[in-house]
């Protein structure tokens, strides 16, 4: 007791803190979490790319411009690239998960109507042509 002098209460709330940091420190180092941040931001850069590549290839079906079996190999090979960036993406934790699905499913959020999607698409691909 000498480094805390004569008062026990120090001496043990010290160590509980102590303890606290300790567990804390091993936590932040067993998981590092700005890496994990950043394969999650590479990963939706990725899907974006995706994304993209794919209202390409609806404008190029669209237009005629590829042949059935063009098509298809490319459809192909975007379902490959993206079961690749899947399968390298960090999993997330349940919580997470269970937010995101309650988003999606009660609160209907990201989910678009048909005008919301109409302005996302060149004109060549709406549904309605305003």
């Amino acid at each position: 007791m000498a480094v805390f002098g004569e008062s026990k209460e120090i001496g043990i709330t010290a160590a509980i803190l102590s303890f606290i940091l300790t567990i804390l420190n091993t936590y932040v180092k067993q998981y590092d979490l700005s890496g994990i941040a950043q394969k999650h931001a590479d990963a939706a850069i990725a899907i974006w790319n995706i994304r993209e590549s794919y209202l390409s290839l609806l404008t190029d079906i669209r237009a005629g411009s590829l042949k059935y079996e063009n098509i298809i190999n490319r459809r192909d090979q975007l379902q490959k690239e993206l079961h690749k960036i899947y399968k390298g993406s960090p999993r997330t934790i349940d919580k997470a998960y269970q937010e995101a699905t309650k988003a999606l499913n009660q609160m209907e959020e990201l989910t678009f109507s048909d005008k919301e999607i109409d302005n996302l698409l060149p004109n060549a691909l709406r549904k309605s042509n305003d």
